[in-house]
């Protein structure tokens, strides 16, 4: 299916849902209605791991908000679990515009490449302002958030996709960037197992990175459900929810040499 076709049809499936008047129930039927798709793409595992991450995150969230700050506190305050976790599971809605050469590519992308790759977090953003001009409301408002911004980077030297730092970032982003880049460690691809982290491996990574690519904080909250993650990955790697796509995270993790310290949960 070409891109301008694929543009087409999410644009006028959200503009069809974007008459309802409940939120959920529009992204719902939103995502189901895109399923072809993602499975065409090969990522439609991945974005379902990650929604079911999300909904693992959230939870102890719940239980743990002395671990955030006051600003993050209120944004968390507007979650609603079922909109977070439909929301997470568009993150990558973009790559469904990538060209599979670039998508499967089981080698690095060139400069240019990656500045295609680099769109797919454009792609929902614009899709919901040209739906948002027709009557006002905006059903992908949490869902673009997480798209637009799950590559950005907490306090690197080097910037994410859009330059954005800090709580700059929506707490809903910082979520995502964390699961998304464990799923990618995690996951098997079918041409190179090589590269496939165990899930300890994973998480001392996840966890050397934090205050620096990853929000501290959010990092502590993943790493008391690690073991939550870790039975989702297990029960959702089956063949059909494989993660094939080869570059599903632009986060570049340590090498395995590098992972000499314990893991602290």
């Amino acid at each position: 299916m070409k891109p301008e076709t694929i543009r087409k049809r999410i644009t006028n499936t959200a503009k069809s849902l974007n008459q309802n008047d409940c939120q959920i129930t529009s992204l719902s039927q939103f995502c189901k209605s895109l399923n072809d798709i993602f499975m065409d793409k090969k990522i439609y595992g991945h974005s379902k791991r990650v929604q079911f991450y999300m909904g693992t995150m959230y939870d102890q969230m719940l239980k743990s908000q002395a671990f955030l700050s006051e600003k993050d506190k209120d944004s968390f305050k507007g979650f609603i679990r079922e909109r977070l976790m439909l929301s997470a599971g568009l993150h990558d809605i973009g790559k469904l515009e990538t060209p599979d050469e670039i998508l499967h590519k089981d080698s690095a992308l060139s400069d240019e490449e990656f500045d295609i790759m680099k769109k797919h977090t454009d792609i929902l953003d614009e899709v919901s302002e040209e739906v948002k001009a027709d009557n006002g409301k905006d059903f992908l408002l949490g869902a673009r958030e997480m798209a637009k911004y799950h590559h950005e980077k907490y306090k690197c030297t080097t910037k994410g996709y859009h330059g954005l730092s800090g709580e700059e970032i929506p707490l809903s982003a910082r979520m995502v960037a964390i699961v998304d880049a464990y799923d990618a460690m995690v996951s098997e691809r079918t041409y190179n197992k090589s590269d496939m982290l165990t899930h300890e491996e994973a998480c001392k990574i996840i966890q050397k990175d934090a205050g620096t690519h990853f929000d501290p904080s959010l990092v502590i909250i993943f790493l008391m459900v690690n073991e939550q993650i870790k039975d989702i990955y297990e029960k959702n790697k089956d063949s059909y929810l494989m993660n094939n796509n080869k570059h599903a995270s632009a986060y570049k993790p340590a090498t395995r040499e590098s992972l000499d310290l314990p893991l602290k949960v």
